[in-house]
């Protein structure tokens, strides 16, 4: 299970989700071709440590299977930082719940 709600992500633990992700820049309020965008989970904002990172490829952050299964479940918090031209923009802070999955007893 992956779900978006008012920018909050819940995923259970050691699921897919993928998450479609086009910037429009200021200027032309069109789609961004050339961008970098760096989807960024700790376990509070004050962390230095991450929980995981991912880099938006072709418009998509695809979460695999392998990035959460050894996450203890719980509430984080992520934001996505992007990087256009000269401009650097950040979306967030929202949360992204870790979900237990029944299947491995919630540990």
């Amino acid at each position: 299970m992956f779900e978006m709600h008012r920018n909050n992500i819940y995923l259970i633990r050691g699921d897919t989700g993928i998450v479609n992700f086009v910037p429009c820049f200021c200027d032309s309020g069109e789609p961004g071709d050339t961008y970098k965008a760096i989807l960024s989970i700790k376990k509070s904002i004050g962390d230095k440590d991450y929980i995981l990172q991912k880099q938006a490829s072709d418009n998509l952050f695809i979460f695999e299977p392998a990035d959460t299964e050894n996450v203890v479940p719980g509430k984080y918090v992520y934001d996505i930082e992007v990087h256009a031209e000269d401009q650097v923009d950040t979306i967030g802070p929202y949360k992204f719940t870790v979900l237990a999955d029944v299947t491995r007893g919630g540990e």
